[in-house]
């Protein structure tokens, strides 16, 4: 292989490792609350506890790739309205048996803290 393929090889890795997404940094206060969130609603059910998704539902983790927090807030308060106008969660959804319920809060905090919380991971 020639160096300038090494080189490309290389910086596509590291693009795939930091340009995926952007790095979210929430405070204690708020990962605290958004995991409480989490613990509530019953989440860890279908997307487990460590946020690795499984048979039920797909993983949580990396969600900046996708998401933003106001996008996401707008999801977990309507997951079936909100895929009616996205492809890549009517295809998730399509991949998975459990159907994302919406967040049974409509605290704006709560919500807020939840969505803090997936995507600081």
């Amino acid at each position: 292989m020639r160096r300038s393929a090494y080189v490309s090889v290389g910086l596509l890795a590291l693009l795939a490792a930091f340009g995926c997404g952007k790095k979210v940094v929430v405070d204690e206060v708020t990962r605290e609350a958004g995991a409480k969130v989490y613990r509530a609603e019953s989440c860890a059910g279908c997307h487990g506890e460590e946020l690795r998704g499984g048979r039920l539902a797909p993983p949580l983790h990396g969600l900046t790739r996708h998401w933003d927090e106001e996008e996401l807030v707008g999801f977990l308060r309507d997951p079936t309205g909100f895929a009616r106008d996205n492809s890549r969660i009517r295809g998730l959804a399509a991949r998975f048996p459990s159907k994302m319920p919406p967040v049974g809060t409509s605290d704006p905090t709560r919500l807020r803290a939840l969505a803090l919380f997936l995507l600081a991971d």
